[in-house]
C-alpha cells in the first residue's frame, strides 16, 4: 500500500480534533464515532503496511500512536476526565511525525504526464519548456509554500530528483 505520512499524520490530527470535539460537545456520539472510524482507518493501513520492511523503532512508534488513539476512544466512549489520553496521544503524534519524517518511509506514488509547451520570448522558434504537475500534498509534505519555493533538480539514472533547499 502506498500512502504518504501526511495523510496518516491527517487522520491522525482529525482524530485528535474530534476526539476533542466528543469532549466539548458533552460526549456527542456523532464525534465518538468519528473517532471510532479515524482509529479504523489507521488500523487498516497498519494492516497494509509492510511490516517486513518496517524498522522495530519505526514499529513501535506506529503501534504506539494506535495505541493511544484507542485509549482516547475508550475514555470518550466511558465519559471520563480524557485529558491525560489526549496529552498522551498528541505527543505519540509528535513522536509519530519526529520518526517517520526523516526517511519518508511511506511513498506515495503518481503517473503523470509531461506537458510540453513552445517557449516564448525570445527562444527560438523549435524551443520548448516541459512540466508536470506534482501533488500539492507533495509540496506541503516537502515544507515549499510560495515564500520558499527554491528546489533542486537532478538526473540521476534516468530518475529525476526534486530536492528542496533548505
Amino acid at each position: 500500500m502506498n500512502i504518504s505520512i501526511q495523510k496518516i499524520i491527517s487522520v491522525l490530527e482529525r482524530a485528535q480534533m474530534n476526539a476533542t470535539r466528543a469532549i466539548e460537545k458533552q460526549f456527542d456520539d456523532y464525534y465518538i464515532n468519528l473517532v471510532k472510524k479515524e482509529m479504523d482507518d489507521i488500523e487498516t493501513i497498519l494492516f497494509y503496511t509492510d511490516i517486513q520492511k518496517m524498522k522495530d523503532d519505526k514499529f513501535d512508534t506506529f503501534t504506539n500512536v494506535l495505541d493511544k488513539l484507542e485509549d482516547v476512544y475508550d475514555c470518550i466512549k466511558t465519559k471520563s476526565n480524557c485529558e491525560k489520553e489526549l496529552n498522551d496521544f498528541a505527543l505519540s503524534i509528535k513522536d509519530f511525525e519526529a520518526k517517520f519524517k526523516i526517511t519518508n518511509y511511506f511513498k506515495d506514488e503518481k503517473i503523470a504526464k509531461v506537458i510540453f509547451n513552445k517557449s516564448g520570448g525570445t527562444a527560438k522558434g523549435t524551443a520548448i519548456t516541459n512540466r508536470v504537475t506534482i501533488p500539492t500534498s507533495w509540496i506541503k509534505e516537502m515544507g515549499i509554500t510560495e515564500e520558499n519555493r527554491e528546489v533542486k533538480l537532478v538526473i540521476e539514472n534516468n530518475k529525476i530528483i526534486i530536492e528542496k533547499i533548505k
